[in-house]
C-alpha cells in the first residue's frame, strides 16, 4: 500500500514538472527597438516571429510624450483610422494581457505614425500547440528549456528505477517502508 502511494506521489511530481514549463510570456513589442518609428524596423515581421497565446502579455515601451498605443479593429488598422478606438494606453510602459485568441490590432495615433509603420497586428493562439506553427523560438528561449528537460528526464529515470526495483526486490522494499513507517513514530 505504501509503495503504491510513493509511486503515485512520484507520478504526480513528474506530471507537475512536465507542466511547469507551460507558462505565460511577456513579449517586448519591437524587441530592442521598442514601440517607435524606425524606417529600418517592421512590426509585421516582428509579430510573425512571435508565438503569442492566450495568457501572454505584450509590453509596449515608448516615449509617452511622442507615442501612444490604441487597440483598434482590423478595418481601422488597415486604414490607420484611430478614431473610435477600442482601448487606449499612454503611460510609456504598458502591459497588455492577451486574454482571447484571434488577431489583435494596435497602432500609434500620433499624426502620421501609423502610416509610417508604427502599427502591429499579432495572431494570438489559444494554446502553445497552435502557436508552435510559428517559427521556432530564439536560441535563448530554447536554452532556458534545457534545465526543465533535464529535470524531467532525471525524474523519469528515478521513477522507472523505483518501479523496477520494487518488482525485483519486493521484500527489501517492504522492510524499508515498514522501517521508515515505524521510525517516524519512534
Amino acid at each position: 500500500m505504501q509503495i503504491t502511494r510513493v509511486g503515485m506521489f512520484l507520478s504526480v511530481a513528474f506530471t507537475l514538472a512536465a507542466v511547469s514549463n507551460i507558462r505565460a510570456e511577456t513579449f517586448n513589442v519591437g524587441g530592442a527597438i521598442n514601440w517607435t518609428i524606425n524606417p529600418n524596423f517592421n512590426y509585421t515581421v516582428w509579430a510573425k516571429n512571435t508565438s503569442a497565446m492566450v495568457g501572454d502579455s505584450l509590453l509596449f515601451t515608448y516615449n509617452a510624450e511622442s507615442h501612444d498605443v490604441k487597440k483598434v479593429t482590423a478595418e481601422q488598422y488597415a486604414t490607420c483610422d484611430e478614431k473610435n478606438y477600442l482601448e487606449l494606453w499612454n503611460s510609456g510602459a504598458d502591459t497588455i494581457l492577451l486574454n482571447s485568441s484571434g488577431t489583435w490590432y494596435f497602432l500609434c495615433s500620433k499624426p502620421q505614425h501609423c502610416s509610417l509603420g508604427q502599427k502591429l497586428s499579432i495572431d494570438v493562439a489559444s494554446s502553445r500547440s497552435k502557436a508552435a506553427s510559428s517559427p521556432s523560438p530564439s536560441p535563448s528561449s530554447t536554452a532556458s528549456l534545457l534545465p526543465s528537460l533535464l529535470w524531467m528526464i532525471t525524474l523519469a529515470a528515478i521513477v522507472v528505477s523505483f518501479i523496477v526495483n520494487v518488482q525485483v526486490y519486493p521484500t527489501v522494499f517492504r522492510r524499508l517502508v515498514v522501517n521508515v513507517h515505524v521510525s517516524t513514530y519512534v
